[in-house]
């Protein structure tokens, strides 16, 4: 059986204590609802240690960060952005970036 790169970084992610779950496609390929899915998603606990423990593992791979197409408007933003939470603690730095993000994402008409 061919090894899962999602599944090795769960194991890895989870070392020591529980840290993440595998979520989204590759929990469905994991439960056979789905034969394949092109990414991994997990659910982290809302703690430092968690996310420094994931980030550290991620860059022990080479993994790198790949914003997919990011508009004219957020490249501009970003330099900007950055300053503003690089000092913040980790939670806040993440909800700032998520509420800076959806100023840019188009509004969706139902």
């Amino acid at each position: 059986m061919k090894s899962n790169i999602y599944l090795e970084l769960t194991d890895e992610f989870n070392a020591g204590r529980v840290r993440v779950v595998i979520c989204s496609g590759q929990a469905a390929v994991l439960h056979r609802v789905a034969i394949m899915s092109k990414d991994g998603d997990w659910i982290l606990r809302e703690n430092e240690e968690a996310c420094r423990h994931v980030l550290t593992v991620l860059e022990r791979h080479g993994a790198r960060y790949r914003f997919g197409a990011p508009s004219g408007q957020w490249r501009k933003r970003w330099p900007e952005i950055m300053s503003q939470i690089t000092a913040l603690p980790l939670l806040e730095a993440h909800a700032m970036l998520v509420k800076e993000a959806e100023k840019f994402l188009p509004v969706q008409h139902l």
